[in-house]
């Protein structure tokens, strides 16, 4: 009978510690980023929050288009995104040029990176953050 114990007692702590990853997978670590995100003192930057440069495209029929670069939280370019926020597909760009000195810039429509949100780990999405 002690077989049978050890067996179950084995496969129902096995089962409590993926319960325990899923939950702080999908519920603590999240609700943890969301409630009380990293903040860059300086910049304001937030944990888990998209960066958005501001960029100019030129074209080689001379023609120039402004956008925002949207960048994930982990450094990753996701889109390009007009003034209002409408993902846009530049047209064969002749050169892409950052303006504002490299400097993040926050529209009002700027996202939070869910897939940085969900990915279960509460030091990831602080890239571009210096002052804690």
């Amino acid at each position: 009978m002690t077989w049978l114990s050890d067996f179950v007692k084995e496969h129902l702590i096995a089962a409590v510690k993926s319960l325990w990853r899923l939950v702080w997978r999908y519920v603590a670590c999240p609700v943890r980023k969301l409630l009380f995100p990293v903040r860059d003192a300086g910049t304001g930057i937030k944990q888990s929050r998209m960066r958005y440069y501001r960029i100019e495209f030129s074209y080689r029929d001379g023609s120039r288009q402004f956008a925002y670069q949207e960048v994930s939280s982990n450094g990753n370019v996701v889109r390009y995104a007009d003034p209002t926020g409408k993902c846009i597909i530049p047209k064969e760009p002749h050169g892409a040029q950052l303006i504002s000195n490299s400097t993040f810039q926050f529209p009002d429509w700027g996202r939070i990176d869910w897939s940085d949100v969900f990915s279960g780990n509460l030091q990831s999405g602080c890239w571009g953050i210096v002052n804690r």
